[in-house]
C-alpha cells in the first residue's frame, strides 16, 4: 500500500508496531501473516492525524529456476523448475511473454533460434501468484545447408534409402529410435527405411561444440490391390485352366513351362505334370506377388501293363496307383469295388474300370484280365557261335518253369535260362501258371561250325630255335587270323607262324569267321627251355584203344619243343620189337605184322637230338593197349 501527499500536509511518515519508516511510500516485502501499519501526518501548524492500514500477507508458491544459459541456435533446450513448498491444489505454467508454453508442467523442452526470456508462474490455492524469470541467450548455430532426402511415397514392403548431408560433413547423425523402420539409428547418415506405415523420420545432426540441428522426412506407404490367384488347382493331364487376374499392370509369369504367355494377365496354363507358377505384377504401381500350383491328375491309376492273364479260378490283385480312386466296375467279381486295390476273381474275361476326380478332372483308367483254362508259352530258337554265352526264354504267363538240356549255367527254375553253347542242342521246358494245365516247349540251339581251341595252352620252345605254331591246326582260309603282339613271329596275321626267341612270351591268338561273325581268342604261352630234360621235349600217353571208334586209336609221341626225333620204338614185355617209325606223325595202330595185338602192357623208346647242343636224348616208359 502506499498513501499520497495532499495539501496542506507538512510532513508524514510511516510507522510500524516497531520502527518508523521515514519515507512517504511503503514499500518492503512482508512475511506471511497480519501486518499493521500507522500514517503520521503533520501540518505546517504542527497538527497531527494518525491512518491506520491493516495488512494480511497470504500465502504463495516459490520456485527455484536453472541459471540463464547461452546455447547454439537450434539446439535442443529445457526450462527446468523445482517448487519449492508444493501445496495441494495450486497450478503453474512456462510462458514466454503472453503465450503459453505448457500448463503444470516443470520442464518444457524446445528447440532456441533466438534468446528470450522464459517465466514460470505459480498460482498458491488462495489467489496468490508468482513469476519467475530464465534468461536463454543463443550463439550462432555452423550446421547450416542441411541436404535431406525428400518426402516421398513408398510401395510396402518396397525398401526406401535415406540420406543426410550436411555440405561440411563432420557431423554425427542420429535418428529418432522412437520411429521404426530403419536399418540403423545412430552414427548413420544413410539409413535403410521399411515402414509398415506413414513414418515421419527425425533426424539430429551434432557437431563437436554442441551445437545440433533437426530435420525431418516423411514417407508414405502407398497401400497395394492385394492379388489372389485362388487355391491350387488339380487338372487332367493334357487339359489345361485359364486364369484372369484383374487390376493389374506389366504382369511377368515365371516358374514351370506350359504357359501360354508369360506378360498377359490372362494366359493358358497346360503343364506336363504338377507345376507351380509365379506372377510378378504392379498394383497401383507398386510390385505384387502370388502362386499357384496345379497339380495333375493322371490317366495311370492301375500299375503294371495294361492287360494281365490269370488261370480260372485264380485270383489276381488290382493294384491302384492313385488314392484318388473312388470306385471300379464291374462291381461283380471284385471283393471291395470301393478299395484301391481291390481283388478280382473273373470266370472270364473282363475289363475292369478304374474311376477318380478331384477339382477339375474326372479320369478313367482300365486292364484287362485275360481268364486261361490252359498254359501257354513261346521260345525262339537260336544260331549261335560255339562256346557262346547266351540266354534262353519264354515268354507266357506262368509262375513255374522246369528246363532239361545240356550246359545249363543258371535260371533252371525260371522263364530264362544261361548256357554256353559248346554244340548245337535241343532244350526242353515245361511252365506252369498256377492252375493251369502245364505247357512245353522245345528251343533248338543251333552251333556254328567253327574252330574249336583251348581257352589257353602253354609250349615249351628250345632257345633261338625256329618253332612252328599251330602245326596241326586245320583252318580255313576264309578266316581271318591275326597275333598279338607280334614280336619274334614270322606273321601276324597268318594262322601257323614260326616263333624264333629267346625269352618267354604270351601272345593271344585271334580267329574270326566274316561270314558268320563268329571269333574266338586263344591266349599262347611260350616258355623258353634252356636244357636238353627230354620231359620238356616230349610226352607219351600211358593209355591207348585202338578200337577203331576214331579216338585214341594211333599212339604218337606228343611233341612239346620239337617235333623232330631220330626213331620211336615199342617193345612187347620179352623184348621183342613190335613197332619202329622214324616220322613223329607216323604211329602205332595197335596191329602186329598185321595182326591185332593183344591187351597188355608196353614198352616205347623215343630218341631225339637236343636242339642246344646236338647230343642224342632218350625216353622210355610204358604203355596200356586196352580194346
Amino acid at each position: 500500500q502506499s498513501l499520497s501527499r495532499e495539501v496542506p500536509i507538512a510532513s508524514f511518515y510511516w510507522k510500524d508496531n516497531l520502527n518508523d519508516i521515514h519515507t512517504d511510500t511503503l514499500s518492503n516485502i512482508l512475511d506471511q501473516g497480519l501486518h499493521t501499519y500507522l500514517l503520521i501526518a503533520k501540518t505546517i501548524a504542527g497538527c497531527e492525524d494518525t491512518a491506520r492500514l491493516d495488512l494480511d500477507v497470504k500465502p504463495a508458491v516459490f520456485s527455484t529456476l536453472s541459471q540463464d544459459t547461452i546455447v547454439c541456435a537450434g539446439t535442443l533446450v529445457t526450462l527446468k523448475s523445482i517448487i519449492n513448498n508444493p501445496v495441494e491444489g495450486m497450478s503453474y505454467k512456462w510462458s514466454n511473454g503472453p503465450t503459453t508454453l505448457c500448463l503444470d508442467c516443470l520442464e518444457y523442452t524446445f528447440r532456441s533460434e533466438s534468446g528470450s526470456n522464459y517465466q514460470f508462474m505459480t498460482t498458491h490455492p488462495n489467489g496468490c501468484v508468482r513469476s519467475f524469470s530464465e534468461q536463454i541467450k543463443t550463439r550462432p548455430n555452423p550446421i547450416q545447408n542441411i541436404q535431406l532426402t525428400n518426402d516421398t511415397s513408398i510401395c510396402r514392403n518396397v525398401p526406401l534409402p535415406l540420406a543426410v548431408k550436411v555440405l561440411n560433413d563432420v557431423y554425427a547423425y542420429t535418428w529418432d529410435s522412437t520411429r521404426a523402420g530403419l536399418s540403423c539409428y545412430t552414427y548413420c547418415n544413410n539409413p535403410i527405411a521399411l515402414p509398415t506405415d506413414h513414418t515421419t523420420y527425425l533426424v539430429t545432426i551434432r557437431d563437436g561444440t554442441g551445437c545440433e540441428r533437426l530435420d525431418s522426412v516423411r514417407v508414405r506407404v502407398k497401400n497395394s490391390i492385394p492379388i489372389d490367384l485362388g487355391a491350387d488347382r488339380t487338372i487332367c493331364k493334357n487339359d489345361s485352366l485359364q486364369l484372369n487376374v484383374l487390376n493389374i499392370t506389366q504382369p511377368r509369369w515365371t516358374g514351370s513351362s506350359g504357359i501360354s504367355c508369360t506378360n498377359c494377365s490372362n494366359p493358358f496354363l497346360r503343364p506336363i505334370g504338377s507345376a507351380k507358377y509365379i506372377l510378378n505384377a504392379l498394383s497401383q504401381g507398386c510390385p505384387i506377388k502370388d502362386t499357384i500350383q496345379i497339380n495333375i491328375l493322371t490317366h495311370d491309376l492301375i500299375g503294371g501293363s495294361n492287360d494281365t492273364t490269370i488261370c480260372i479260378g485264380s485270383s489276381v490283385l488290382l493294384k491302384g496307383l492313385s488314392n484318388k480312386i473312388s470306385n471300379w466296375t464291374p462291381t461283380t467279381s471284385l471283393d471291395n469295388p470301393n478299395s484301391i486295390n481291390p481283388i478280382a476273381m473273373p470266370i472270364s474275361t473282363t475289363t475292369y474300370r478304374a474311376f477318380a476326380k478331384e477339382d477339375l478332372c474326372e479320369t478313367v483308367d482300365s486292364i484287362k484280365v485275360n481268364v486261361l483254362t490252359n498254359t501257354k508259352i513261346a521260345g525262339v530258337n537260336r544260331t549261335v557261335c560255339p562256346s557262346d554265352l547266351i540266354f534262353l526264354s519264354v515268354t507266357g504267363e506262368a509262375d513255374q518253369y522246369q528246363w532239361i538240356g545240356a550246359d545249363i549255367l543258371n535260371g533252371q527254375n525260371t522263364s530264362r535260362i544261361q548256357i554256353k553253347a559248346n554244340s548245337s542242342a535241343q532244350y526242353k521246358v515245361i511252365a506252369k501258371n498256377k492252375t493251369c494245365v502245364a505247357d512245353t516247349q522245345t528251343i533248338k540251339v543251333e552251333v556254328i561250325d567253327f574252330i574249336s581251341l583251348k581257352d589257353s595252352m602253354t609250349l615249351h620252345v628250345a632257345a633261338n630255335q625256329p618253332y612252328q605254331l599251330n602245326k596241326t591246326l586245320h583252318g580255313s582260309n576264309k578266316y581271318i587270323y591275326h597275333w598279338s603282339p607280334s614280336e619274334n613271329l614270322s606273321c601276324a596275321n597268318c594262322q601257323d607262324p614260326v616263333f624264333n626267341g629267346n625269352e618267354n612270351s604270351k601272345y593271344v591268338f585271334s580267329i574270326l569267321d566274316p561270314a558268320t561273325s563268329c571269333a574266338l581268342d586263344q591266349n599262347v604261352n611260350i616258355n623258353i627251355s634252356q636244357t636238353c630234360d627230354v620231359n620238356d621235349f616230349f610226352s607219351v600217353p600211358n593209355i591207348f584203344t585202338p578200337n577203331q571208334d576214331g579216338k585214341n586209336d594211333i599212339l604218337f609221341p606228343i611233341p612239346k619243343i620239337t617235333d623232330q626225333i631220330k626213331s620211336f620204338r615199342v617193345f612187347d614185355r620179352v623184348g621183342d620189337l613190335i613197332f619202329e617209325s622214324f616220322d613223329i606223325h607216323f604211329g602205332w595202330n595197335g596191329l602186329f605184322k598185321g595182326v591185332i595185338a593183344s591187351n597188355g602192357v608196353y614198352v616205347y623208346l623215343l630218341e631225339a637230338q637236343c636242339p642246344q647242343t646236338g647230343q642224342s636224348i632218350f625216353l622210355s616208359g610204358d604203355v596200356t593197349l586196352i580194346r
